[in-house]
């Protein structure tokens, strides 16, 4: 924040005296044999219009308000009008893959997306909207291969707000005969495009080609369905900042004889993960720290099996399609057994398909937000986009506020003070009560001095003159902490700092900086005024204090000059505690003794209130020191 006042310096100076956004891109759902789903709605409604019948995954994107914009099975994309895009045929996946393909936005080009399609190579394809009349179209960009085999039919992406990129990550599976480790691929997609530096992580897995992959929301783990005639299901890996994975946890079931199990799924405080097998569906707690109590923490939440997608939805429930079978999981972040689980659109087609889009998992975080630290004076503005949440309060941790309480999505606040303070989002969600906390610093913004000026005396052939600037820097600092000051000149050119005692300049403004070196954000910026004139010129002189102790010097606070230019002045005299001890109305100068006694004011600091009784001109508030 920056606050910009204009300083005249006298000749003689004073000592005295700021979401995430959960956006809308998830909510059109297209998959199966030709269903669909809208999260435009609440609750969640069926979708007509879906052109795909596809046995497994898709990839669909809305714009930022809910619109649909386009959705692919991986073969061929359609438009928002269910109409093939324009050279959106021929991708190189297949029907029949779990996550055939996902659509990455490029950053900072609202026009411009990628999708990704996998088994058995490798490739992408660019979209621009802006073809076809606004339907888009695939580019000329299109099936660039970026491995050309052995790619496994698995997809999951999350964004990095830190660094604006997305990571797009898929396994190199290959053949166990040839004992060779598979990896596991990210790719780097930035405001540049799709980056050609690709990160491999070898992962010793018996992997299954099939299978659901996915990111926690929190973009922090990674889970994957695992090939094993045995208990076990799955593995969890930790996602690294260098992005690769570590610290591999195996997921086991009771039935020694699974099959292959396919979907797998995040909670969306990414506490918990959900996954299908021959034994049902198991819930396992991923907050304990080892493998052993991770395993121990296996809850049967559903006793049937039901091998398809799970996917994430924008209400934080989980959506399961089994065969045309749609289940969900209400609740999937509370602890327990009892998470709700139920079938829904029960006149889908039974027969077919098992598969759900595939999106970026961070759309699917809890509900959070960001607030940046401010200065005093700044109000606080919480930018909140949020949908299927209720009842949602703000507490800014400043009780003694009447506007500490408030209501709604976008909240704002203004401190009084400068600290630390917590902010508290409660809402509920589901019919579950939720709690989000966040530290914001209040920091101080460097006060300045009020009008005065500094001249210098005219000479016949003068044309840089000498100023006394001897007590701007201190008078500026004014004893405050964590401040830095910076002097700038009238092209621009920073100046010493401190300045110098005495400046030879030619008549001119100076830019003065003043910051808070704990947050650049909190400055002050004043000018001060180089001028010229007849030194004979009244000029008002505030002195720093005075010693009334008789002898004859400097007995009375006396400012200079003030009486013949503001004859109707009043002075009034405070001490510490902000009583009234004298008033100083034409030329009853302050003796040092209490107003209505004869008691003698004790030695020490006092402050006064000075008004010059003219309609142009503010008071003035200083300081002075009285010594005995």
């Amino acid at each position: 924040m920056k606050k910009k006042q204009h300083l005249i310096l006298g000749l003689l100076f004073l000592l005295f005296t700021q979401l995430i956004h959960a956006q809308k891109e998830t909510s059109n759902w297209f998959f199966g044999n030709y269903h669909g789903i809208t999260f435009n709605n609440n609750p969640v409604s069926e979708l007509s219009g879906n052109a795909i019948f596809a046995p497994e995954g898709t990839s669909c994107h809305s714009d930022s308000e809910g619109n649909l914009l386009f959705y692919s099975d991986g073969v061929t994309i359609y438009n928002q009008n269910h109409e093939i895009m324009l050279n959106g045929e021929g991708l190189l996946s297949n029907l029949s893959s779990t996550q055939s393909s996902i659509i990455i936005p490029k950053p900072n080009d609202p026009n411009k997306y990628y999708i990704f399609c996998n088994a058995p190579k490798l490739s992408f394809s660019e979209i621009d909207m802006t073809l076809d009349n606004g339907l888009g179209g695939v580019t000329d960009n299109k099936n660039i291969i970026l491995e050309e085999e052995n790619i496994s039919e698995k997809f999951s992406a999350v964004y990095d707000i830190n660094t604006n990129t997305y990571y797009v990550a898929t396994i190199k599976d290959y053949d166990e005969n040839l004992s060779v480790p598979d990896q596991f691929l990210v790719i780097k997609v930035t405001e540049n495009g799709v980056e050609d530096d690709f990160i491999y992580t070898d992962i010793d897995n018996k992997l299954y080609l099939f299978g659901q992959m996915k990111f926690s929301p929190n973009g922090k783990k990674v889970a994957m369905t695992i090939r094993e005639n045995s208990e076990l299901v799955a593995c969890v890996y930790d996602f690294e900042n260098d992005l690769t994975l570590t610290n591999r946890i195996e997921l086991r079931s009771s039935i020694t004889d699974n099959i292959a199990p396919y979907g797998i799924e995040f909670s969306s405080n990414s506490t918990y993960i959900y996954l299908d097998c021959n034994e049902g569906i198991l819930k396992y707690d991923l907050s304990y720290s080892t493998e052993e109590q991770i395993n121990e923490s296996k809850l049967l939440v559903y006793d049937n099996p039901s091998l398809g997608g799970f996917q994430l939805g924008m209400d934080r429930k989980i959506y399961i399609h089994s065969f045309g079978r749609m289940f969900v999981i209400n609740n999937p972040n509370i602890e327990g057994v009892d998470v709700g689980i139920e079938q829904v659109f029960e006149n889908f087609t039974v027969f077919g398909s098992a598969g759900l889009p595939t999106f970026i998992q961070t759309h699917f975080k809890d509900p959070d937000f960001t607030v940046d630290n401010i200065c005093v004076g700044e109000e606080l503005n919480i930018d909140f986009e949020e949908h299927f949440i209720q009842n949602i309060q703000w507490d800014f941790g400043e009780p003694d506020s009447d506007t500490n309480i408030a209501f709604g999505l976008n909240p704002s606040h203004l401190y009084s003070s400068p600290g630390n303070y917590i902010i508290t989002l409660n809402y509920e969600q589901n019919n579950v009560l939720h709690e989000v906390k966040k530290e914001v610093v209040v920091f101080d913004v460097p006060t300045v001095l009020d009008d005065l000026l500094i001249k210098s005396c005219k000479t016949e052939d003068g044309i840089i003159y000498s100023f006394d600037t001897s007590s701007i820097h201190e008078n500026l600092l004014n004893n405050q902490e964590n401040v830095e000051i910076s002097y700038f000149d009238e092209e621009g050119n920073e100046l010493p700092s401190p300045f110098p005692n005495t400046f030879d300049s030619k008549p001119q403004e100076i830019r003065v900086n003043l910051k808070n070196t704990l947050n650049e954000n909190c400055t002050n910026e004043i000018l001060i005024f180089l001028k010229i004139g007849d030194c004979e010129e009244l000029m008002i002189e505030i002195p720093e204090g005075f010693s009334p102790n008789g002898d004859g010097i400097n007995d009375l606070f006396v400012i200079k000059n003030l009486a013949e230019k503001y004859p109707n002045y009043k002075i009034e005299f405070y001490n510490r505690w902000g009583n009234k001890v004298y008033t100083d109305e034409k030329g009853k100068h302050w003796n040092g003794q209490l107003d209505g006694d004869n008691t003698r004011a004790a030695a020490g600091v006092y402050f006064f209130v000075l008004d010059f009784n003219e309609a142009e001109k503010e008071p003035y508030q200083g300081k002075l020191y009285l010594n005995r």
